[in-house]
């Protein structure tokens, strides 16, 4: 699965630690860098790829969900 995430740069940021953090090696294939959006001087764009395990409900629950 690729997640394209959408927001400002901190947002993005944000994210990318979030994913890079949380998300087993075994499942994520990569988080991109920052790209700028076409035509926006504030808004960013991250890219996340995965695989979604067999158990999708213990991949559901990442670190800090807390639930």
């Amino acid at each position: 699965m690729k997640v394209r995430l959408m927001g400002t740069k901190r947002e993005c940021e944000i994210m990318q630690d979030f994913f890079r953090k949380n998300l087993q090696s075994g499942n994520c294939y990569s988080v991109s860098g920052l790209y700028p959006n076409r035509g926006s001087t504030d808004m960013y764009r991250v890219y996340v790829e995965f695989n979604i395990p067999k158990n999708a409900a213990d991949f559901l629950l990442l670190k800090g969900g807390g639930q």
